[in-house]
Parts: C-alpha cells; sequence; structure tokens
C-alpha cells in the first residue's frame, strides 16, 4: 500500500505543477517521494529559478513542511549524467514503483509522463490501493505494515485485546519489531490496550515474551486504558506513526487458517484525530498504568 516513486525536479518547477504532486503524496496517499539524490529539495529549488517571487515561496515554505511524504533513497546518484538516467539506472538496481519525468526517451514502462498524470483515469502505476482485503497472518500483516515502520521514529500500536501469554498476538508483534532492527531512528515505540487483564498477570507475561524480541536496551511501553462513562469505546486497532497510520480491522494478532482483516491507510484527518487519542494529555480514556519492557536480543 506504501509505493515509492522517483519524481525529477523539474516536474516540480511551477506551482500548479507543485501543488498538484504534493496533494497526492504522503502516507494517507500510499505514495512517498524518494529522496533521490539526497539533495532532491535543493533541486526542486533550483528547478524554479524561472519562477516569480510569490511562486517561489510557495515552493520553499512548502518544501520546508513536506517531511512526511519523502522516503530516503540510499540509493549512489551519478553527477555527471542526468536525473532520469540516474533513476533508470537504480531502477534497475532496486526498483522504483515508478518514475515520474518530464520525458522517457527510451521508452521505459514504468517511467510516467507527468504532464498526463491525472486521477480522473489514472495510469495503473498511479493507482494505488489504500485499502486491501489480507490473511490475518504475522508474516503478511508484517509485511503490510513494515514499510510505514522503516521510515518512522515513533511507534504506537494499539489493539485493546492484546494478550502476552498468546502466540497470535506475540508472532505478529515480533514480526513488526523486527523490521525495525535497523531503523536507528527509533525514538519511542508504544502498545496502547485495555486494562482487563490483571497487573500481576500482564506484568508476569510481558516481562517473561516480550524482552526477546527487542534489540538489546529498546523498551517498549505497555500502555493501558479503561473506558470512561458515555466516552469512545477502545475497539479499532491501529499502527501508527508520527508520520500516518494504519488501521487493521480484525486486530493485530493472527487468525486461523482462512482468515482475512482489513488493512487501510487512514485518511489524514482521521488519522490526526486518532493520533491524539493515544497521546497522555489528549485521550478520551481513563489511564490505568503503564510498564516499561527492555529488549535483550
Amino acid at each position: 500500500m506504501l509505493h515509492e516513486f522517483a519524481l525529477d525536479p523539474a516536474v516540480l518547477d511551477n506551482w500548479d505543477s507543485f501543488r498538484f504532486f504534493m496533494g497526492n503524496f504522503g502516507i494517507s496517499k500510499g505514495r512517498l517521494i524518494s529522496e533521490f539524490p539526497n539533495k532532491w529539495k535543493k533541486l526542486v529549488y533550483e528547478a524554479c529559478s524561472g519562477c516569480g517571487e510569490i511562486e517561489k515561496k510557495r515552493i520553499e515554505e512548502s518544501l520546508a513542511e513536506i517531511r512526511s511524504k519523502l522516503i530516503r533513497s540510499n540509493r549512489i546518484y551519478n553527477g555527471k549524467v542526468g536525473w532520469l538516467i540516474n533513476a533508470e539506472q537504480q531502477h534497475l538496481l532496486s526498483p522504483f514503483h515508478a518514475i515520474i519525468a518530464k520525458n522517457n526517451p527510451n521508452r521505459i514502462k514504468h517511467v510516467l509522463f507527468a504532464e498526463e498524470i491525472n486521477n480522473d483515469t489514472p495510469h495503473p502505476l498511479w493507482d494505488i490501493k489504500k485499502e486491501e482485503c489480507v490473511a490475518r497472518k504475522a508474516s503478511v500483516l508484517g509485511r503490510y505494515v513494515a514499510p510505514l515502520l522503516k521510515i518512522s521514529s515513533e511507534i504506537i500500536f494499539v489493539d485493546p485485546h492484546f494478550n502476552p501469554n498468546l502466540s497470535r498476538f506475540r508472532n505478529t508483534l515480533a514480526e513488526f519489531l523486527n523490521s525495525i532492527v535497523r531503523n536507528n531512528k527509533i525514538r519511542r515505540i508504544e502498545f496502547h490496550l485495555g486494562d482487563k487483564l490483571g497487573r500481576d498477570y500482564f506484568e508476569k507475561e510481558c516481562r517473561e515474551h516480550i524482552p526477546g524480541m527487542l534489540s538489546r536496551n529498546q523498551v517498549i511501553t505497555f500502555i493501558r486504558w479503561r473506558e470512561m462513562e458515555c466516552g469512545d469505546d477502545l475497539h479499532p486497532r491501529y499502527v501508527f506513526t508520527e508520520r500516518g497510520g494504519i488501521r487493521i480491522e480484525r486486530g493485530l494478532d493472527e487468525g486461523d487458517d482462512g482468515k482475512t482483516t482489513d488493512v487501510s491507510l487512514l485518511e489524514a484527518s482521521l488519522y490526526n484525530r486518532r493520533w491524539k487519542d493515544y497521546q497522555r494529555d489528549t485521550s478520551p480514556f481513563d489511564f490505568v498504568d503503564e510498564l516499561k519492557i527492555i529488549g535483550t536480543l
């Protein structure tokens, strides 16, 4: 559901084009712009050198706020040849979902003409699924969630019914955590749930099963909540980061063979609201307690 696009900075050489593409990228859209090369934002600004001062200022201000739409590329860039040649070469080594450029002289099927892209009759490579029905297996759920976790620094898992004693919950959590082993930007990992399990039992089971899922000295904080009278339900299941969110309808656990769940990207407005639900100072639930578990791997 989340895909990396190479977007030629030269495409964004005017406000109308810049506004269209920026409005169609981000976690909620399922599209992320590759920072290819690492100075991609600088190249965009240089491409706007022919714009008027007001137009250029708009682009400059917007560039400062697009962090959530970008994904680090970490690809080699040869400054002696043009951007499109570089993108085509890197696509052969590690494919982009698509390359968006002003032209396609080599007629490569994964290169899209920027001026032909629209949302009314979208090209198949531009038409991104924002929700899918998938098998309730840890490996499958991990595959859908990992792209978001790998590019984030704050991670919040939400499942009111999480039970550390049940392998169907542990398997999925382990799969999620395994995807961030090489992510050295992690500042926070939390798991939010209800308080139906007794405190002593919950702590004992967490300390027995969770440390081995975490890298050494990595910390996950389990935060338990209680529904308020006449308040919202602790029901939906999510994976949030500071960049966006994914809803997993049936839960962050595995199901029996043949069981499925709907997985969907959250629209920005809904994400903003639900993100606040699981912050201590803006939550509509009653805080019960928290437990920090430190990794031993």
